[in-house]
C-alpha cells in the first residue's frame, strides 16, 4: 500500500511518517508533499491507498487537494 503524506510543516510529515512505519511497515511505501498543489501531483502519479492530508496549506488547502 502506498501512503501519501501531505503537511507544509516538516515537523508533523516527520511525526506523522515515523508513527505510520512503527505501525504500517510492511505496508509499502510513504511519500512526503509539502503543499496541496504537490501532494495533488503527487497522487495522480502514485495512486496512494492512504493520504494524510493538512487541511491548512499554502498553494491548496488540503480540503481542496482531496477534492
Amino acid at each position: 500500500m502506498t501512503i501519501l503524506i501531505a503537511d507544509d510543516e516538516e515537523r508533523d510529515r516527520s511525526w506523522l511518517k515515523e508513527l505510520l512505519q512503527k505501525n504500517l511497515a510492511d505496508e509499502g511505501p510513504i511519500h512526503e508533499a509539502s503543499d496541496g498543489q504537490m501532494a495533488v501531483d503527487m497522487a495522480s502519479k502514485l495512486k496512494p491507498k492512504l493520504a494524510c492530508l493538512d487541511i491548512k496549506m499554502p498553494q491548496l488547502s488540503g480540503i481542496r487537494a482531496a477534492e
